[in-house]
């Protein structure tokens, strides 16, 4: 009889334990589908440095600037009209910085009709996605920050504001900050990811220009540029005058 009871105790304590661990499982399956998920979030690193013209000796630099970059092949693809806005920014001398931690961006599909990953039918991509290793998304211009949320196809994602300019950050593994919030150019604004409908991590752009779809690529690599000729300049700058 102590045996048998015994038995019975097992199976129960057996049983307690299946359930636990099928709450859990279930559990974790509902937290996987909740939108927006927000974490607390350590940077590897400090943000891409961003540059000022205070930083830089020779006024020249900025009245040269765009002339220069409108040099680079890359950026001639950005039209007359976006190039404008942009450099009515930098005219102002706004702080711009890259997107990611790496400054060498690699395109992994671009803006406009292409193959469906998943279903193979021609369709329009709405932004260009850009190859990451789970590193920090940067603002690349002060802003502020229009929605944050998530969405079956865009996964995690982050809107903001940079005056006539919309920019959408998407598939983020994490998003930090909330709507309303203020940015500075260089401010982690998410981790990469590869929530959504994706088939592996990638930074997704997308970019508007008073709310009319753009190629976000010219956008990005003018803004790239910006920001390399500001560095080389300012080490040029330092070199010049004496400074390690």
């Amino acid at each position: 009889m102590i045996i048998f009871a015994a038995k019975i105790s097992l199976n129960i304590h057996y049983m307690k334990q299946k359930r636990i661990v099928f709450l859990l499982f279930f559990s974790l399956i509902l937290v996987n589908r909740l939108p927006a998920q927000f974490y607390t979030v350590k940077k590897k690193k400090d943000a891409v440095r961003v540059y000022s013209s205070g930083e830089i000796s020779d006024d020249k630099v900025f009245n040269h600037m765009t002339e220069s970059i409108r040099k680079n092949p890359l950026s001639d693809t950005l039209s007359s009209r976006h190039s404008s806005a942009l450099e009515e920014l930098m005219n102002n001398r706004l702080l711009f910085s890259s997107p990611l931690e790496n400054d060498t961006l690699i395109v992994t599909s671009h803006y406009g009709h292409r193959p469906d990953p998943f279903s193979g039918k021609l369709k329009f991509h709405t932004g260009t996605d850009y190859l990451t290793f789970s590193e920090n998304v940067y603002a690349m211009m002060p802003g502020r920050i229009k929605s944050v949320g998530y969405k079956r196809k865009l996964g995690n994602y982050i809107e903001i504001e940079h005056g006539d300019f919309t920019v959408l950050y998407g598939h983020l593994y994490t998003v930090i900050g909330r709507k309303g919030d203020s940015l500075d150019a260089g401010q982690s604004v998410g981790i990469s990811g590869s929530t959504g409908r994706s088939t592996g991590e990638h930074l997704h752009i997308e970019v508007k220009y008073k709310g009319k779809r753009m190629n976000p690529h010219p956008f990005v690599l003018y803004i790239c540029n910006y920001v390399k000729y500001l560095r080389n300049a300012i080490s040029v700058s330092g070199t010049d005058s004496g400074k390690p």
